[in-house]
């Protein structure tokens, strides 16, 4: 029987693709255990209202190499009601006390995985996606520098024989050998949107759509 295994890291209310990929796969990895980004979504979100604004959750400068499930939240900052107030405005009243509990829950010491992998969780939950959800950081693989490396001993540890990439970064950086040398096949997502006005955030469709779940097949 063939396990097929998705890795990406947690993004702060992602858009359409990242469910979809989640939804294809028999297991999918919040790849955690990785160096954390600011340029990257893992802790910013785009949502297009009243042109194009990001939520951004801030980040503790600690030092180059924070790892994503080490990054800790700036909670010196006021940000929570800037996030709850443009979730309001844009999807409504119900949105922003849905998703206010997630903020709430944080105290002082907490870390970005506090707040994006609850949520994450509960859009999957929400958009019916029936698949394994593993973090990275718990699981006890051999880890290494290598990217590909790293990614095909993850897979395997996992039992997985195919893994599915995103095209951008098979594009840019995947290795298929470390795959290989596992006979482990890798596949590109290939997925298109079905929500007319494209790729959006997840939370577009959520609140939009009778049922949400029939956008990321």
């Amino acid at each position: 029987m063939t396990v097929s295994v998705a890795v990406y890291q947690p993004r702060y209310y992602p858009r359409l693709h990242y469910l979809a990929r989640a939804e294809m796969v028999d297991k999918f990895v919040l790849y955690d255990d990785v160096e954390f980004s600011r340029q990257s979504p893992q802790h910013r979100a785009r949502i297009d209202f009243g042109g194009r604004t990001w939520l951004t959750v801030p980040v503790k400068h600690t030092g180059n190499d924070t790892i994503i499930h080490n990054a800790e939240i700036d909670m010196d900052q006021r940000w929570r009601s800037t996030h709850t107030n443009t979730l309001m405005a844009k999807y409504g009243g119900n949105a922003a006390a849905e998703f206010e509990p997630f903020y709430d829950a944080l105290d002082d010491t907490a870390q970005l995985v506090d707040l994006t992998i609850p949520i994450l969780h509960d859009l999957f939950d929400r958009f019916e996606v029936d698949t394994e959800i593993v973090q990275s950081s718990t699981l006890s693989y051999d880890r290494t520098d290598d990217p590909s490396e790293n990614l095909a001993r993850l897979v395997s540890d996992l039992g997985g024989d195919e893994y599915l990439s995103g095209g951008r970064g098979y594009e840019n950086y995947l290795d298929e050998e470390p795959f290989e040398a596992r006979k482990i096949g890798v596949h590109v997502q290939d997925w298109t949107p079905a929500w007319t006005e494209g790729n959006v955030c997840a939370l577009d469709v959520l609140f939009e759509a009778e049922n949400p779940s029939e956008y990321i097949k």
